[in-house]
């Protein structure tokens, strides 16, 4: 799984799309299966998830928890989301989020 820092919120997610063009100027991305840690911060300081930008980064790990690639999504936004019933111990789950950004980076670790 690849991991997902959002608004102060950390998770897992099993798929992403659109990250194929690195330094786009605008796009978007969707992440499938996505479960946040267990935690109040997800959408903290949003009216809604729609009302703010900010930088979103995308870890992926190998199998010791070691980074090995990061991407950081500029002035993002979410666009959508689809709820779905708690995937794991109750914590905050969606089917999908798709987020448009403008522009990304990409480390190599």
């Amino acid at each position: 799984m690849k991991t997902i820092h959002i608004s102060g919120a950390n998770g897992k997610f099993n798929e992403i799309s659109g990250l194929e063009n690195c330094g786009t100027e605008n796009g978007s991305v969707i992440l499938n299966d996505v479960v946040f840690d267990d935690q109040t911060e997800l959408w903290a300081g949003y009216a809604t998830p729609f009302d703010k930008k900010g930088t979103v980064t995308i870890e992926e790990k190998d199998e010791n928890d070691k980074t090995v690639k990061t991407w950081k999504l500029n002035n993002c936004k979410a666009l959508q989301f689809e709820v779905i019933d708690r995937l794991e111990n109750d914590r905050p789950s969606y089917k999908s989020i798709e987020l448009s950004h403008e522009g990304f980076t990409v480390e190599e670790n």
